[in-house]
């Protein structure tokens, strides 16, 4: 334990005095503490297992040794829910710890309503902004629908890539506006 660490993280000064639930009145505590205890707890936790594996990931990757490694390949494929997880542990922490404020001190949560917005304002949005991430990702799906060169080798993968600089390069020589002939360069 460090001493007046909170008080640092919290105040960005080593003596700030950091206040427990206790010296707020019970109207004001958030609705849900064992909630709010346990989902701040996961998400620091599993923020901690993310930083090591990230550490030993960078350590192996660096002396080559990642890609030959089954274990490390193994517990990164297993650690692939470990983000989303911690993301909604964070969104849980923080809504669920500022009840009952909107805007601390200022506005409650049951004030916070919004009865001129209806359903179908609501409906409305949600479709906007479901069309709106539609047309950002939709030139992304045919390069992730494309399967790769198969069986994939290094070998095959160098190939492919040669194989489209070629073309590329072939493309772009004949939209070029001038050929070259051995008697030199002619309008195309």
């Amino acid at each position: 334990m460090v001493p007046n660490a909170l008080s640092f993280l919290t105040y960005r000064r080593w003596t700030a005095e950091v206040k427990g639930l206790d010296a707020f009145p019970r109207d004001q505590w958030p609705d849900n503490i064992p909630l709010l205890y346990f989902s701040y707890h996961i998400m620091v936790g599993l923020g901690t297992i993310l930083l090591a594996v990230l550490a030993l990931s960078v350590w192996l990757l660096a002396r080559g040794r990642l890609y030959a490694n089954r274990a490390a390949l193994w517990l990164l494929l297993l650690m692939t829910p470990f983000p989303y997880i911690a993301t909604t542990a964070g969104w849980i922490t923080a809504e669920v710890g500022r009840q009952p404020w909107v805007i601390y001190g200022v506005m409650r949560t049951a004030a916070g309503i919004s009865p001129r917005v209806s359903s179908g304002n609501g409906l409305f949005t949600l479709l906007g902004f479901m069309g709106l991430y539609t047309d950002i990702l939709s030139p992304v799906w045919p390069a992730v629908l494309t399967p790769a060169p198969k069986p994939y080798s290094r070998q095959a993968g160098r190939r492919y890539v040669l194989r489209m600089a070629r073309r590329d390069a072939a493309e772009r020589f004949s939209a070029c506006r001038y050929r070259y002939s051995p008697s030199g360069y002619s309008p195309g």
